[in-house]
């Protein structure tokens, strides 16, 4: 924060960490904790410090080679100190030879933006401060100092600024974090429960407009849930594995035949494995042999596909026989209003999952 106002405003304090220097801010709460590679190698430097212990801060200005050597290290904001060192450093440095750094880090420290959202810069300022004449130089820049920041929004947020609404999530979180004064330092952030009133108003973007949040349709909204929707789907397939049956082919989902060929496929899979080259290697006979006894093991299945109005034609001891539901898929009438032929004779009108040998 001060230091923007101070020797990172300097041209030749710039310049030199531009073209000479590697410059690396980093926030040291985070630092201090995370027990990872990038966390030891921290430790490793600033504690090479003059005088620095366990009770004392790491902030401040460190010069360090790759091998995380400690050149110098020093907390102080003195502006000819600070272009002193980078200079001296130069004078008669050679890097060393340093092993590559591992990359893997502490996930309780590993901070991701939100997948599809936005962070914004936020910048902070005392704007109309009533303050008593400066007595030195530094209690101009306290006045003076800027604050930086990133605010993150999320997916959902962002669908719904879009559409002229506020999401009360993102209004908190600005309230909670944003608005205080980082201008000096890293002040406490507000609680929840301080956080008594909040109004945050938004215009839909051009093109956009408020849409009933109960109601998701055919929309930028329902493009942006669909993620979410798939993650809460795909938790409860997990948590209830094995009792929850497979969504091959529900409802009306195209012509029957479709379902039909869903279901084929399903159980092909299931009875054989992934492997194509293996399917097509099999023979009828052991390929519809595995195919019942795996419908044996798995009753449900037999239910499932039945219920929907697809029933399973299958061969036992050379007798046909029909398992069906309360209900059967079958084509339209034909234009004279006749009956759909659904009698044995012409069972190859009714869309069934067919299991015969023959037709493996």
């Amino acid at each position: 924060m001060l230091d923007r106002e101070s020797g990172f405003a300097d041209e030749a304090v710039v310049e030199l960490l531009r073209r000479r220097y590697v410059p690396v801010a980093l926030d040291v709460w985070y630092e201090e904790r995370r027990k990872d590679p990038a966390g030891d190698f921290f430790r490793k430097v600033v504690f090479q410090r003059e005088g620095m212990g366990p009770d004392r801060t790491t902030q401040g200005f460190y010069i360090f080679g790759p091998d995380g050597a400690l050149i110098s290290g020093w907390n102080n904001r003195d502006l000819a100190k600070l272009r002193e060192r980078l200079k001296r450093t130069l004078d008669d440095y050679r890097p060393p030879k340093a092993e590559k750094l591992d990359a893997k880090a502490d996930a309780e420290f590993a901070r991701t933006p939100p997948a599809g959202g936005l962070v914004v810069d936020v910048h902070t300022r005392i704007l109309k401060g009533e303050w008593p004449d400066a007595a030195d130089a530094w209690q101009k820049i306290f006045r003076t100092a800027s604050g930086r920041d990133h605010l993150w929004i999320t997916q959902e947020e962002v669908a719904a600024l879009s559409h002229g609404e506020f999401p009360k999530s993102l209004a908190t979180r600005i309230a909670r974090f944003h608005c205080i004064d980082d201008t000096r330092g890293e002040p406490p952030l507000w609680e929840k429960a301080e956080v008594r009133e909040l109004r945050c108003d938004a215009k839909p973007a051009k093109g956009g407009s408020a849409i009933d949040g109960a109601i998701t349709e055919p929309s930028y909204r329902a493009g942006v849930l669909r993620e979410q929707a798939i993650r809460a789907m795909q938790r409860l397939e997990s948590s209830m594995a094995g009792k929850v049956l497979p969504s091959i082919a529900v409802g009306h989902l195209g012509p029957p035949k479709l379902s039909k060929l869903l279901i084929e496929a399903y159980l092909l899979r299931e009875a054989l494995g992934h492997d194509i080259a293996k399917m097509l290697a099999a023979k009828a006979a052991d390929m519809q042999q595995r195919v019942e006894a795996w419908l044996a093991r798995n009753a449900q299945i037999v239910s499932l596909v039945t219920t929907i109005g697809i029933p399973l034609l299958r061969a036992d001891d050379g007798q046909l026989r029909l398992t069906r539901g309360p209900r059967i898929n079958i084509p339209p009438a034909p234009p004279d209003d006749a009956p759909s032929p659904i009698d044995s004779d012409a069972v190859d009108a009714v869309d069934e999952a067919d299991y015969r040998p023959t037709l493996f």
